[in-house]
């Protein structure tokens, strides 16, 4: 038994995988922030030194359609804010990672904020600023990825009617 589907309903199952990734993920880096911040309990202060935002061309990608292949280019994104700030009588240069993209800005450089560090380790840290890219972060990038879906599908759709 064969079952057709419309682009519609290819998209809608698509999105539907796309939200119950982001779900999980996201259960599982609410997870985790909840371990580092266990982890985290000594509180120093530091200041925001800079923000990275860059991209990276990784190079052309192949992709096959039947006998047809295509070269696409991909890239990678970075946005990360840089925090200097001293633990246990040492100077540290470090980024918040429990999020990969930073989607919104902590502060501007030189403010100052808040760090939690470990005691044990003053390398593992965070920063209360960074929470918002932690709450919000993987359902920007679920929704970017929905739309993608869509764009693509429509395309596709305009393509098959030319």
């Amino acid at each position: 038994m064969v079952i057709a589907l419309s682009g519609f309903e290819e998209s809608v199952i698509l999105s539907v995988i796309v939200v119950v990734i982001a779900v999980y993920l996201n259960t599982r880096q609410r997870k985790a922030e909840r371990n580092i911040k266990e982890r985290c309990t000594a509180i120093t202060s530091g200041v925001i030194d800079h923000t990275e935002r860059s991209g990276f061309f990784n190079g052309m990608k192949i992709s096959r359609r039947g006998l047809k292949m295509n070269y696409w280019p991909s890239f990678t994104l970075v946005c990360h804010t840089i925090y200097r700030y001293n633990a246990k009588d040492k100077d540290y240069l470090g980024i918040d990672a429990r999020m990969p993209i930073a989607c919104f800005k902590a502060g501007n450089p030189g403010d100052s904020v808040e760090i939690f560090y470990n005691p044990r380790d003053g390398r593992e840290f965070y920063c209360p600023n960074e929470d918002k890219n932690i709450k919000y972060g993987w359902w920007i990038l679920a929704g970017l990825i929905m739309i993608t879906i869509a764009a693509v599908n429509i395309f596709l759709y305009f393509y098959d009617i030319l």
